[in-house]
């Protein structure tokens, strides 16, 4: 990444084809990290719904 928060260059001495992947692979890297934050944010909300529960056991 730069400093500005973009995504980091493309090396210079890559071929068409090779550029697409790493497109690719950029984007589909993106969408797994959103995928974890939102997993993260359930299980969250799950162990809260927890503690509530257990709290109201005792």
């Amino acid at each position: 990444m730069t400093l500005l928060g973009g995504p980091p260059p493309v090396p210079p001495d890559l071929t068409a084809e090779e550029r697409l992947e790493l497109e690719s692979i950029r984007r589909r890297k993106q969408e797994l990290l959103g995928e974890i934050q939102r997993l993260r944010e359930e299980l969250s909300e799950a162990m809260s719904e927890v503690e509530g529960l257990e709290a109201n056991e005792v």
